[in-house]
């Protein structure tokens, strides 16, 4: 189970200031695992094996490098944008799609698996 979650650090920022910001991500990214740790458990069935990562990097290459380092599925959940809005903003769930080299499962916000 993976969690991409990609802040730039802005240039502007103190040395000092940005070791600061590095020292809390550790944290964040400590708890953003737990929460997808507890969030995850009443899916996945007792006794199958699962790994939890956060990553930094943006969000489809932090997808497609998991997906491709366990020779996995995809499966990601999607924000149904459409129009305009999936244009102007992009796709994690199209680009992800386009660029993997496994099989990618998309689900809309309106469905689910069970």
């Amino acid at each position: 189970m993976l969690h991409a979650v990609h802040v730039d650090m802005p240039s502007y920022l103190s040395s000092q200031r940005k070791e600061e910001i590095l020292n809390q991500w550790q944290e964040i990214r400590k708890q953003a695992e737990e929460h997808l740790k507890e969030w995850s458990k009443p899916y996945i069935p007792d006794g199958l094996e699962t790994q939890f990562e956060v990553s930094d990097a943006p969000a489809v290459e932090a997808i497609i490098a998991a997906a491709h380092r366990g020779n996995a599925w995809v499966v990601m959940g999607t924000h149904g944008r459409t129009g305009w809005r999936q244009v102007w903003m992009g796709s994690v769930t199209t680009r992800t799609i386009e660029q993997a080299k496994v099989p990618v499962l998309a689900i809309p916000p309106d469905k689910s698996l069970c």
